[in-house]
């Protein structure tokens, strides 16, 4: 196992150095987009010798390594801390109420809009689909991906409230769309763990709680320490241990990883602001783990079709995919946006606003392994399914959304400053 890890790894960083020069040479368009689909094409291209002619040896074999193995049990915990580690929490303190609204019921929302739509589409076309299937799917792809979000997202110039609002949902949400997950799938399997709301409570408060408590003992380490390597492995120490504790007492290691991310952001912005010390060595070490486990991943997404089989009778459920993860999108988003109307960021009206964060809800790894990790649970058929649905949405709010997104900002911007335009000469 540990050789065919070593092969996988060495293999998808030789993807990303001729990918990214490639793309920095002569492509010019975002490099997570290029690598996607650069994984997807060799995925197929092995796919093919694999079936075709049987050259690919077994420790080389895709379904040797499996994107949950590499994301859920490997480096998750370290990517999120990267990301949150960006955030002060007193930026995000001013969006916190949205933020909050957004990750909690706008997930919920949507990942119960996409199963019942979901659902009530294939029933009209005549097909039959367990309904807690469809809401397993709405569970999985619910919760929009925080790798995703940050990565493309932070590219295309948002405004800095509007930016915060849509990292700071895609970086708590997951917990959310875990207990959705785990309801549902306690009920197709018959092992239920308990209601929504109690295992909530416990993923999120539980998540809170650790990620404090283990990085309150690391920044002890860390604040006293003049070694600035030592600084990195406290942080290292400190999130490794606030997920897999995490994992062991069943609350969610996504939000403890962004707790402990958010602590040692604010803590280490307070140590320079109050005696100038230098922590140039821990920013740059966080920031190429972020760029280079990033890059690795969006190659892996694509690498992941290669677990895809007999996807030909699938083109209606993907059709019905895409169209009904819009739809639950922005109805989930809507019915925040509207509450918190004249809390919205940069003087967004609630219809613009939802139009931009559905349209910005991408999705990314996370998706792809929870629905490789149904394999277990699922009939064949049934886990094929979801795997072929979860791959399109990836792929379309990767390529399709996240290619595009800056256009839509523009004209949503352009539509609220005429809204306001008019509200000011009435």
């Amino acid at each position: 196992m540990a050789f065919n890890m070593l092969c996988w790894l060495t293999g998808i960083l030789t993807i990303v150095i001729v990918v990214n020069f490639v793309n920095e040479k002569y492509l010019k368009i975002p490099v997570e987009i290029t690598l996607l689909v650069s994984g997807v094409v060799i995925g197929v291209i092995a796919w093919y010798i694999d079936r075709k002619y049987g050259l690919i040896n077994d420790p080389l074999h895709p379904n040797s390594f499996f994107l949950n193995d590499y994301l859920m049990n490997g480096v998750l915990c370290f990517m999120l801390f990267a990301g949150a580690s960006r955030l002060r929490f007193g930026a995000l303190r001013s969006q916190m109420s949205l933020v909050m609204a957004l990750s909690l019921v706008t997930t919920v929302l949507t990942s119960f809009f996409y199963g019942i739509i979901f659902y009530g589409a294939l029933h009209l076309l005549g097909i039959d689909f367990n309904i807690f299937y469809c809401l397993l799917l709405g569970a999985i792809i619910g919760p929009t991906d925080p790798i995703a979000a940050m990565s493309i997202l932070n590219k295309i110039g948002l405004p800095k409230d509007t930016s915060l609002v849509i990292e700071g949902e895609s970086l708590f949400n997951d917990g959310v769309g875990v207990a959705v997950f785990v309801v549902v799938s306690g009920i197709i399997t018959g092992q239920a763990h308990g209601n929504f709301f109690s295992v909530m409570g416990q993923e999120l408060l539980g998540a809170i709680a650790l990620g404090i408590v283990f990085s309150v003992i690391s920044y002890f380490f860390f604040s006293k320490t003049q070694d600035c390597y030592v600084r990195v492995c406290s942080s290292i120490v400190a999130v490794g241990a606030a997920y897999i504790f995490s994992d062991l007492l069943g609350c969610s290691g996504a939000i403890a990883s962004v707790v402990v991310g958010i602590f040692f952001a604010t803590r280490v912005a307070n140590l320079e602001d109050v005696e100038g010390r230098d922590y140039t060595i821990f920013r740059t070490f966080w920031s190429a783990m972020d760029i280079i486990l990033n890059d690795m991943l969006y190659v892996m997404i694509g690498l992941s079709i290669i677990n895809i089989k007999n996807v030909s009778y699938l083109a209606a459920f993907v059709a019905v995919a895409l169209v009904v993860n819009l739809l639950a999108r922005y109805l989930g988003v809507l019915a925040v946006a509207v509450p918190f109307m004249k809390k919205l960021p940069d003087n967004y009206t609630p219809v613009p606003f939802t139009n931009l964060l559905s349209w910005a809800g991408l999705k990314g790894g996370l998706c792809v392994a929870l629905a490789m990790g149904t394999h277990q649970m699922l009939p064949y058929s049934a886990f094929n399914t979801i795997l072929v649905c979860t791959m399109a949405i990836v792929l379309f709010t990767t390529c399709i959304q996240g290619i595009t997104v800056g256009k839509v900002y523009l004209h949503q911007q352009k539509k609220t400053d005429e809204h306001n335009l008019i509200q000011q000469t009435i």
